[in-house]
């Protein structure tokens, strides 16, 4: 109960403030097929914070949060120095929503696109999932990012469902986990 009042009061702020990040949607109230997405909820808290914080980030790394939803992980990710924190979404309205939750930031943009195709992984050091699509989306992305992106790699898995997906490329390894708020962690990979 007081839990419930909590997240409505959270919600209520938000919405005054001319944000909406904390309300979880479904893939069908996002216009998203759940054969290739999974629905929002946020995960940018403290968990992720302290993840970011153990594994340094610096003024040189530059992330993508691919599957950004509303934008929750962005904006914890804009309390580091990053160069560049932006976001990747399939979902016309969660774009929409995360350009109004991202409106003063400087340093983001968020991208309309399929993850699968997507063309400019390259721009990136890091790569944030929160769990975004099952694995057989998952499985096209890794080849992509494997294909396409720099050396020196880091993958941000929370809530890693697809692990295997990701170790299957033969490219990353699993060098730490933190925890997350759901017991299931945050798992973090190189590819050096």
């Amino acid at each position: 109960m007081i839990a419930s009042l909590r997240n409505r009061a959270t919600i209520i702020s938000e919405r005054l403030r001319g944000m909406d990040v904390t309300s979880i949607m479904q893939c069908k109230e996002a216009g998203l097929d759940p054969k290739v997405s999974n629905w929002y909820s946020p995960s940018g808290d403290k968990y992720l914070e302290s993840t970011l914080r153990q594994i340094g980030v610096t003024e040189n790394d530059t992330i993508i949060d691919v599957g950004c939803g509303k934008g929750s992980a962005m904006l914890t990710m804009l309390k580091f120095p990053f160069a560049r924190v932006d976001g990747l979404e399939l979902s016309p309205k969660l774009v929409s929503i995360a350009w109004r939750n991202l409106r003063h930031s400087k340093r983001s943009v968020i991208f309309n696109a399929d993850a699968r195709g997507f063309s400019s992984y390259l721009a990136y050091k890091m790569f944030y999932f929160y769990n975004p699509f099952p694995a057989n989306v998952m499985c096209d992305v890794m080849k992509q990012i494997q294909y396409l992106a720099c050396d020196h790699v880091t993958i941000i898995y929370n809530n890693p469902t697809c692990h295997e997906t990701v170790l299957a490329t033969g490219m990353f390894h699993k060098v730490a986990e933190y925890p997350n708020r759901w017991g299931t962690g945050i798992n973090v990979y190189y590819n050096e």
